[in-house]
């Protein structure tokens, strides 16, 4: 049954600590991603809603939200059938599901693990893997640049990054200068046929 649904960010990748990442907007069911709707560079996010500049989809980011939404989903599934199953050996060692899962080979129970794991990981420690959540120098520019931050800012952020940057001559979407939050501009519509104008989007789940 569907209680909750609406638009929400997820897939945060290219994190640049204290500048800017990368999320998708995606339409979801009770918080489990449904479809991608258009990619963000998030420079801040509250409660009721975030502010940046829309860019191109993001295949990588469109990509981890639905992996970590999966993995984390079979972990729960995992963590729940054992409880269920130290709660019925507890009370009887020779209960049916006791039997049933004795049965499950070693191999399946790793790769179960491991899947739970790897949401665990995907979800908590991908922020500080430089290509994955964390932005790599030539990412850092590409999208520093996307949002019309300045020369000395970008120069700084890629300073910052890990990696080397990226050659000269990359094509990035073309945006207005960021403006300070709470400017006449700062709520600025995005047209459909121009650049990606800074924006604020107030969410409804």
């Amino acid at each position: 049954m569907i209680t909750v649904y609406g638009s929400r960010l997820y897939g945060k990748v290219d994190w640049v600590p204290g500048e800017f990442y990368v999320a998708t907007e995606f339409f979801h069911a009770n918080f489990i991603t449904v479809w991608p709707q258009r990619s963000w560079l998030i420079f801040h996010e509250a409660k009721e809603g975030w502010y940046g500049v829309r860019i191109p989809m993001s295949l990588k980011s469109v990509a981890i939200a639905y992996l970590r939404c999966a993995c984390t989903l079979w972990a729960v599934v995992l963590g729940l059938f054992t409880m269920l199953f130290v709660s019925a050996w507890a009370q009887d060692g020779h209960h049916a599901m006791v039997a049933s899962l004795r049965n499950v080979s070693v191999a399946s129970w790793a790769i179960a693990v491991l899947v739970a794991a790897a949401g665990v990981f995907l979800t908590v420690f991908s922020r500080w893997v430089p290509g994955l959540g964390r932005a790599t120098a030539a990412r850092a520019e590409q999208l520093a640049r996307a949002a019309g931050l300045p020369e000395q800012v970008i120069e700084q952020i890629v300073r910052r990054s890990p990696g080397e940057r990226a050659v000269q001559g990359f094509e990035v979407l073309a945006a207005a200068p960021r403006p300070a939050p709470g400017s006449s501009t700062a709520g600025a519509p995005i047209s459909d046929g121009g650049p990606s104008r800074p924006y604020i989007n107030t969410h409804h789940a």
